[in-house]
């Protein structure tokens, strides 16, 4: 079974590590799965989702190491416009101090999107077919 949402976060002018903490629980929650992957891409260049460290002085490390890197569009092809994720539950199989983050490398505060692919067992399992002999009876 396969679960797509599409978010949106804004950004600033400079370069942003955005927690998705929330529209990923929600997800997990309104998905109907019971376990499988969880993938995070962004449609648009800029921008990369990352799983890291949720803390202060690890972000602002970061974000410094990013601006070394380049323009905008060199910073995400080192990272990617994807990352996977498995969860079972409403839990992702992170350590606890590791969430997703999308990392916005644009120069211009702008709406950006990015969509949450949810795949894996369904938390009930489909009915069965009758096969055709006991239809008949």
């Amino acid at each position: 079974m396969i679960f797509l949402k599409n978010c949106f976060v804004g950004t600033t002018q400079d370069i942003d590590v955005i927690p998705i903490h929330a529209e990923v629980q929600f997800a997990l929650r309104d998905c109907g799965l019971k376990s499988g992957v969880l993938m995070v891409s962004i449609p648009d260049s800029g921008a990369s989702p990352i799983v890291f460290d949720a803390q202060t002085e690890k972000i602002e490390t970061l974000k410094e190491a990013f601006k070394q890197l380049g323009p905008p569009f060199v910073q995400g092809v080192y990272i990617g416009n994807s990352v996977s994720v498995p969860f079972q539950g409403d839990k992702l199989l992170l350590a606890p101090k590791r969430n997703v983050y999308i990392v916005d490398f644009a120069t211009e505060g702008k709406r950006r999107e990015f969509v949450l692919h949810l795949m894996g067992e369904p938390k009930e399992a489909p009915a069965a077919r009758p096969t055709r002999q006991q239809a008949r009876r």
